[in-house]
Protein backbone atom coordinates (compact mmCIF):
# COMPACT_ATOMS: atom_id res chain seq x y z
CA UNK A 1 0.00 0.00 0.00
CA UNK A 2 1.36 3.65 -0.93
CA UNK A 3 2.26 5.56 1.89
CA UNK A 4 1.49 9.46 0.94
CA UNK A 5 -0.10 12.48 2.91
CA UNK A 6 -0.46 16.20 1.99
CA UNK A 7 1.43 18.17 4.87
CA UNK A 8 -0.18 21.68 5.05
CA UNK A 9 3.09 24.46 5.82
CA UNK A 10 3.75 27.80 4.69
CA UNK A 11 6.63 30.66 3.45
CA UNK A 12 7.65 30.47 6.70
CA UNK A 13 8.39 26.33 7.17
CA UNK A 14 8.12 24.76 4.60
CA UNK A 15 11.76 23.71 4.96
CA UNK A 16 11.19 21.64 7.51
CA UNK A 17 9.77 19.08 4.76
CA UNK A 18 12.99 19.14 2.67
CA UNK A 19 14.13 15.69 3.57
CA UNK A 20 10.20 14.04 3.20
CA UNK A 21 8.42 15.96 0.51
CA UNK A 22 8.65 14.51 -3.19
CA UNK A 23 11.49 16.10 -4.93
CA UNK A 24 10.09 16.19 -8.63
CA UNK A 25 11.43 18.72 -10.58
CA UNK A 26 13.98 21.49 -11.05
CA UNK A 27 14.78 24.64 -12.71
CA UNK A 28 17.59 27.08 -13.90
CA UNK A 29 18.92 24.62 -15.81
CA UNK A 30 19.17 21.73 -12.56
CA UNK A 31 20.06 24.26 -10.11
CA UNK A 32 16.84 24.86 -8.37
CA UNK A 33 15.24 22.02 -7.04
CA UNK A 34 11.20 21.56 -7.10
CA UNK A 35 8.85 19.93 -4.89
CA UNK A 36 4.94 18.79 -5.27
CA UNK A 37 2.48 20.98 -3.70
CA UNK A 38 -1.08 22.40 -4.10
CA UNK A 39 -2.62 25.47 -2.87
CA UNK A 40 -5.88 27.12 -3.54
CA UNK A 41 -6.12 29.84 -4.98
CA UNK A 42 -9.58 32.03 -5.77
CA UNK A 43 -11.65 28.88 -4.76
CA UNK A 44 -9.74 26.69 -6.62
CA UNK A 45 -6.89 23.84 -5.45
CA UNK A 46 -4.35 23.87 -7.52
CA UNK A 47 -0.92 21.97 -8.12
CA UNK A 48 1.73 23.84 -6.74
CA UNK A 49 5.79 23.50 -8.18
CA UNK A 50 7.64 24.46 -4.49
CA UNK A 51 10.72 26.17 -4.09
CA UNK A 52 12.19 25.64 -0.83
CA UNK A 53 15.76 27.53 -1.61
CA UNK A 54 13.43 30.80 -2.24
CA UNK A 55 10.19 29.48 0.36
CA UNK A 56 7.59 29.82 -2.28
CA UNK A 57 5.30 28.05 -4.02
CA UNK A 58 3.69 28.94 -7.46
CA UNK A 59 0.28 27.79 -9.40
CA UNK A 60 -0.70 28.91 -12.30
CA UNK A 61 -4.48 30.31 -13.94
CA UNK A 62 -5.86 32.25 -16.53
CA UNK A 63 -2.50 32.33 -18.09
CA UNK A 64 -0.36 33.37 -15.30
CA UNK A 65 2.44 32.46 -12.58
CA UNK A 66 1.39 33.34 -9.15
CA UNK A 67 2.63 32.91 -5.91
CA UNK A 68 1.38 31.49 -3.31
CA UNK A 69 2.53 31.49 0.69
CA UNK A 70 0.01 28.93 2.06
CA UNK A 71 0.32 25.71 0.86
CA UNK A 72 0.37 21.87 1.32
CA UNK A 73 3.72 19.56 0.27
CA UNK A 74 2.91 16.00 -1.09
CA UNK A 75 5.06 13.37 0.98
CA UNK A 76 4.99 10.04 0.07
CA UNK A 77 6.39 7.01 -1.10
CA UNK A 78 6.00 4.05 -3.73
CA UNK A 79 5.27 7.15 -6.59
CA UNK A 80 6.43 7.15 -10.57
CA UNK A 81 5.99 9.07 -13.11
CA UNK A 82 4.94 8.01 -16.62
CA UNK A 83 4.91 9.50 -19.93
CA UNK A 84 1.39 10.76 -21.79
CA UNK A 85 0.26 12.94 -23.64
CA UNK A 86 -3.08 15.57 -25.11
CA UNK A 87 -4.82 15.21 -21.25
CA UNK A 88 -4.40 11.67 -21.17
CA UNK A 89 -4.00 9.87 -17.01
CA UNK A 90 -3.02 6.49 -16.15
CA UNK A 91 -4.94 4.55 -13.74
CA UNK A 92 -3.68 5.95 -10.19
CA UNK A 93 -2.72 9.12 -11.39
CA UNK A 94 -2.67 11.46 -8.24
CA UNK A 95 -5.27 13.79 -7.81
CA UNK A 96 -5.37 17.42 -6.32
CA UNK A 97 -8.86 18.11 -6.21
CA UNK A 98 -11.32 20.03 -8.10
CA UNK A 99 -9.82 22.87 -10.67
CA UNK A 100 -12.33 24.87 -12.28
CA UNK A 101 -14.87 21.80 -12.34
CA UNK A 102 -13.18 19.53 -13.16
CA UNK A 103 -10.42 16.63 -11.38
CA UNK A 104 -7.05 17.86 -12.20
CA UNK A 105 -3.79 15.79 -11.59
CA UNK A 106 -0.18 16.29 -10.74
CA UNK A 107 1.96 16.56 -13.69
CA UNK A 108 5.31 17.92 -14.76
CA UNK A 109 6.66 19.16 -18.44
CA UNK A 110 9.92 20.27 -20.03
CA UNK A 111 10.56 23.75 -20.45
CA UNK A 112 13.82 26.05 -21.35
CA UNK A 113 15.57 26.62 -24.56
CA UNK A 114 16.69 22.86 -24.57
CA UNK A 115 13.55 21.22 -22.26
CA UNK A 116 16.88 21.42 -19.55
CA UNK A 117 13.64 22.38 -16.69
CA UNK A 118 11.34 20.24 -15.16
CA UNK A 119 8.73 22.02 -13.93
CA UNK A 120 5.68 20.83 -11.73
CA UNK A 121 2.36 21.67 -12.95
CA UNK A 122 -1.76 20.60 -13.46
CA UNK A 123 -3.04 18.16 -16.35
CA UNK A 124 -6.57 18.98 -16.91
CA UNK A 125 -8.05 16.04 -19.34
CA UNK A 126 -10.70 18.23 -20.86
CA UNK A 127 -8.20 20.71 -21.98
CA UNK A 128 -5.45 18.05 -23.33
CA UNK A 129 -2.72 19.63 -21.78
CA UNK A 130 -0.65 20.00 -18.30
CA UNK A 131 -0.10 23.42 -17.33
CA UNK A 132 3.32 24.91 -16.24
CA UNK A 133 3.98 27.80 -14.12
CA UNK A 134 6.78 28.97 -15.86
CA UNK A 135 8.49 32.32 -15.87
CA UNK A 136 5.77 34.20 -14.81
CA UNK A 137 3.18 32.58 -17.42
CA UNK A 138 1.24 29.79 -17.59
CA UNK A 139 2.20 27.19 -19.83
CA UNK A 140 0.68 24.63 -22.08
CA UNK A 141 2.20 21.25 -22.87
CA UNK A 142 0.52 18.41 -24.90
CA UNK A 143 3.77 16.13 -23.85
CA UNK A 144 4.31 15.68 -19.84
CA UNK A 145 4.72 13.11 -17.22
CA UNK A 146 1.53 11.91 -14.48
CA UNK A 147 2.81 11.22 -11.12
CA UNK A 148 0.83 7.92 -10.15
CA UNK A 149 0.21 5.80 -6.80
CA UNK A 150 1.97 2.09 -7.18
CA UNK A 151 -0.67 -0.33 -6.19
Amino acid sequence: MADFRWVPTNSETCTGLRNTALRAGHENGGSTSLYVGRACYDGTILPAKVNLDTQKAYVCKDGIEIEVSEFEMYCGSQLIWMRAENGDVPQGAVSVGDSCGEEAFIGRARLGPCGEDIIIGKILPSQGACFVPFDGKEEAKTDYEVLVLVQ
